[in-house]
């Protein structure tokens, strides 16, 4: 009976890995390739490569493989600082993309380690076993410091907006395993004894099913690969509603966003932690208009401010709408008229008369 369960459980980590594979390819082809993604899909190559390394082992074809769970191992040490820098893009409180990769030395000072290991023959057993319990030492470690920020960075954002509660709930599952195995640990070394095999094989399987669970919320918030959901009947808070609409417009005079014709709520959602439907959904929610016309207000000022200067005289109207961000001619005339009740030839007829 144990047999079966251990073959039943086998065939569901190969489903477990088979999953995170798919969820890293699709993240990765998607078009919106913003930083946290890439982050989640380290997350997911991680632990499918551990979920892979059960598979292997229980299956007794580990020892086939030379070398492959030693470089598996290596792993372990990309799932704490791989989550705690998703949940910092998510946040918004993300340094640069390039600064990230200190946090993963641990893991190339491992991997190289064990490289070394499998290509010389001069390193004692005993070394390699002083610097894998070293190092996983190091790995419980990160989790206590990179989930605990992790947790305490969502837990400094009051309130805490509808789009990232679920964050929260996924940091935890993602511990949960985490600390199961640590009990285990602990009472082993405690009272002796074994943890089963069929308990060692469905914990990697545990880690997988969290982060899958991590992965799935996130894209179904229109971050990932999926389409995003409708907002109405959104329970935003009004303390919400007004930070966005505030890093929404900063970001757009800052950058001069409305000068770019093909300006769209994917290019401002890349370069802010909200994702296009925040964007929308703040705008339609705060303001009571479209993002389209939201961005065609901007360039209606910008007109005004460039009809009133000497240098304008060089341009026909449509030129200077045309250096505002507008496409064409018939979607200046409607955004102005639309703007200011009146058409852009009588607003500058009324520039002309008071000159």
């Amino acid at each position: 009976m144990s047999r079966i369960l251990i073959d039943i459980s086998i065939l569901l980590n190969i489903l477990g890995f088979g999953q995170g594979l798919f969820l890293s390819i699709t993240l990765w082809r998607t078009k919106k390739r913003r930083p946290e993604n890439i982050y989640l899909i380290y997350l997911l190559i991680g632990i499918s490569i551990i979920i892979l390394n059960s598979v292997f082992r229980f299956s007794n074809y580990i020892n086939e493989l030379g070398g492959f769970e030693e470089i598996s191992n290596s792993f372990l040490l990309i799932i704490a600082p791989s989550a705690f820098i998703f949940t910092q893009f998510k946040t918004g409180r993300a340094h640069q993309h390039s600064k990230q990769l200190i946090h993963f030395v641990p893991l190339f000072i491992y991997l190289g380690f064990n490289l070394i290991y499998l290509a010389s023959t001069n390193l004692s057993q005993s070394i390699k076993d002083t610097v894998d319990l070293i190092f996983y030492l190091i790995f419980n470690i990160q989790f206590i410091i990179y989930f605990g920020l992790s947790l305490y960075r969502i837990g400094t954002i009051k309130p805490l907006p509808n789009t990232i509660k679920w964050l929260r709930i996924a940091i935890w599952l993602i511990m949960i395993p985490w600390i199961i195995q640590l009990c285990f640990l602990i009472f082993e070394q405690a009272f002796g004894g074994n943890l089963s095999d069929l308990f060692k094989l469905n914990l990697a399987l545990l880690f997988g099913v969290c982060a899958f669970f991590l992965s799935y919320v996130h894209t179904s918030a229109g971050t990932g690969f999926s389409k995003g959901e409708k907002y109405e009947g959104s329970k935003i808070s009004a303390e919400e509603l007004k930070r966005n609409l505030n890093l929404i417009k900063k970001t757009i005079t800052t950058e001069n966003l409305y000068l770019d014709k093909d300006i769209s709520l994917i290019k401002i959602s890349n370069i802010t932690p909200l994702t296009p439907r925040d964007i929308s959904q703040s705008i339609n929610l705060g303001l009571k208009e479209s993002f389209v016309d939201f961005i065609n207000n901007y360039r209606v000022d910008a007109f005004k401010l460039a009809i009133k200067k000497e240098s304008s005289k060089n341009y026909t109207m449509i030129g200077i709408a045309e250096n505002c961000g507008f496409k064409s001619s018939s979607a200046f005339y409607a955004a102005f008229k639309k703007s200011t009740g009146i058409t852009p030839k009588q607003y500058k007829d009324g520039v002309n008369s008071s000159l």
